[in-house]
């Protein structure tokens, strides 16, 4: 028993929650407006020249620092130019070759040169990139991966915006090589923070009883509807935290894992007991049958919203078919009030 007591409050010491913070020194902070990427969602045309045969090699998830490589960033958008940049890889699970030939970057700017552009502001700048080159299928997950970033940003302004990309990859390294792939910029943690008038937070987790219960709902309800369990509230996989006075906002990212993806690298944890990550797992906190009642009413009143965020410019029309049909059976199971009960762990 001793060592039951022992292991459970080693658990609770790494999984600590988030104490609702004293007086007003915790007042909102005055929301910035959106930068300049992020203020529109038109797409963007990008060429980005680099040693990517060199850049590519530095694959090491263990290393604290990461090497960063001289590139050049050219784009056509409200504005076109040409900017000195570095690039980095980035991930985990795709950053290993066996999976990404071409895994996810990280574009770093110098601010002092980015006066009078889109990317005026910009520190440093995730990119979601398509795993392979030459593979159609691999081609589509950005797009896919894009649009429900978007989908998250018809529920709620607390979401990281993204801005989509055509992406000219030139390997300078590799007899010029070239590659063609949709793309998507991805809003900086702080950025996104400034929008809100919020504060970014570093604890290591939280519980859904730290957030206000209809937000912890649509969180949970958005992961189940996406097919996405690649995440955790508790140890912030997948998630970041925020603070908007004394109001708790957890936010989601990373969705290639999602069951709306159905990427052809994703599995599902074994832990789960299902055989695709299409299969929907309720990862939330039992929710109460009134908050189930307004979440109803709230996806629904934006159901249009989100169909029209799955059909991003590019996007195959069979996977279009596909992602229709996967919410179909999303919203047929919110409306069958048993069923809902039932799936979404009403208490």
């Amino acid at each position: 028993m001793r060592k039951l007591t022992l292991v459970l409050a080693a658990l609770v010491a790494i999984i600590p929650r988030v104490l609702p913070a004293q007086d007003s020194a915790n007042a909102p902070k005055v929301p910035k407006p959106a930068k300049a990427l992020f203020a529109a969602t038109t797409p963007i045309t990008i060429k980005l020249t680099a040693d990517f045969k060199a850049t590519f090699k530095n694959r090491d998830t263990t290393k604290s620092k990461k090497e960063w490589f001289p590139a050049t960033l050219s784009w056509v958008a409200s504005d076109s130019g040409t900017l000195p940049v570095e690039i980095a890889t980035r991930g985990h699970y795709r950053l290993k070759a066996g999976t990404c030939s071409f895994p996810g970057l990280r574009v770093r700017f110098a601010k002092d040169k980015t006066e009078g552009t889109i990317w005026k502001g910009q520190g440093t700048l995730k990119l979601g990139t398509h795993c392979k080159s030459g593979n159609q299928r691999y081609l589509q997950i950005p797009l896919q991966e894009y649009s429900i970033y978007r989908v998250y940003n018809a529920l709620t302004d607390s979401s990281f915006r993204a801005r989509l990309a055509s992406a000219t990859y030139i390997d300078t390294g590799d007899a010029n090589k070239t590659a063609e792939a949709p793309a998507f910029f991805i809003e900086d943690d702080g950025d996104m923070a400034g929008r809100l008038g919020a504060e970014g937070l570093k604890q290591n987790g939280a519980t859904f009883d730290d957030l206000d219960p209809n937000t912890g709902a649509m969180l949970s309800i958005f992961e189940y509807m996406v097919g996405n369990t690649d995440w955790s509230l508790p140890f912030l996989h997948n998630i970041r935290l925020f603070r908007v006075g004394i109001t708790y906002v957890a936010v989601p990212y990373d969705f290639d894992w999602s069951g709306l993806v159905d990427a052809p690298y994703a599995f599902p944890d074994y832990r789960l007991g299902t055989k695709s990550v299409t299969e929907r797992v309720w990862r939330g906190a039992c929710v109460s049958k009134e908050s189930l009642d307004q979440m109803v009413t709230f996806f629904n009143g934006r159901k249009e919203a989100i169909y029209a965020a799955v059909n991003p410019p590019g996007l195959d029309p069979k996977l279009l078919k596909d992602t229709i049909q996967y919410l179909d059976e999303f919203f047929k199971m919110l409306n069958d009030s048993y069923k809902a009960n039932n799936e979404l762990r009403v208490k």
